[in-house]
C-alpha cells in the first residue's frame, strides 16, 4: 500500500470520487487501484466559496514499486488490520502478566 497526502475531495463525494482523485495524484487510472482506506479526513473551510475535504488515504495499487520510484511525494504504507493489532496487544499483555506472576512467585518464596 502507498500513502497519498492532501487529496482535495468535494463535500458531496462517494468512494469512486476518492478513488479517482487518488489515482490522478499518482498518475494512474482508477482501475489500477484495488483498495482505498481513508486514514485522515478534515474540512478545509478557509475559502467560503470552496469548502472541501482534505484527505490522506492508503491505496493498494497493482504496480506499487514503479509508482514509489516515479512519485517522490508518495510513501510506502503498511496497514495493520484491527484484528492483527488486537492480537499483537493481547500477546504483549499476556507476556507481561506471565512475567509479573513469575516475579510475584519469586518474591513470595523469599
Amino acid at each position: 500500500m502507498i500513502k497519498i497526502n492532501s487529496l482535495s475531495i468535494p463535500l458531496k463525494h462517494n468512494e469512486n470520487t476518492v478513488k479517482t482523485a487518488a489515482a490522478k495524484a499518482i498518475g494512474q487510472s482508477a482501475d489500477s487501484l484495488t483498495k482505498i482506506i481513508i486514514l485522515k479526513k478534515s474540512i478545509d473551510a478557509r475559502k467560503k466559496n470552496n469548502i472541501h475535504y482534505v484527505m490522506t488515504v492508503a491505496a493498494e495499487v497493482k504496480n506499487e514499486n514503479a509508482i514509489l520510484k516515479k512519485c517522490k511525494n508518495i510513501e510506502k504504507y503498511i496497514y495493520y488490520s484491527p484484528l492483527s493489532y488486537n492480537i499483537f496487544i493481547v500477546s504483549i499483555i499476556s507476556s507481561f502478566v506471565s512475567s509479573a506472576s513469575t516475579s510475584s512467585k519469586a518474591v513470595s518464596s523469599l
